[in-house]
């Protein structure tokens, strides 16, 4: 699984819009949406996973591991 596929799967099970998400996180929903399609790497900021993995109810460690693996693809 890659870091998109598991925040839009977890995003989507809580029924959270993409438009809602971003609003709250602070990001453009579009380019966001390459986030979650794996055209574009997860966030590097500690911070910002930590907000992401907190809004949405994700392990921390598990998000950070994900976010890691995008930046080598």
């Amino acid at each position: 699984m890659t870091f998109g596929e598991k925040i839009r799967g977890v995003r989507e099970r809580e029924n959270i819009s993409l438009r809602r998400f971003c609003l709250h996180l602070g990001y453009d929903a579009s380019n966001w949406s390459k986030v979650e399609r794996g055209e574009f790497s997860a966030p590097r900021s500690r911070e910002k996973l930590m907000e992401i993995a907190g809004y949405l109810g994700i392990d921390e460690g598990e998000l950070l591991e994900l976010a890691g693996r995008s930046w080598l693809e």
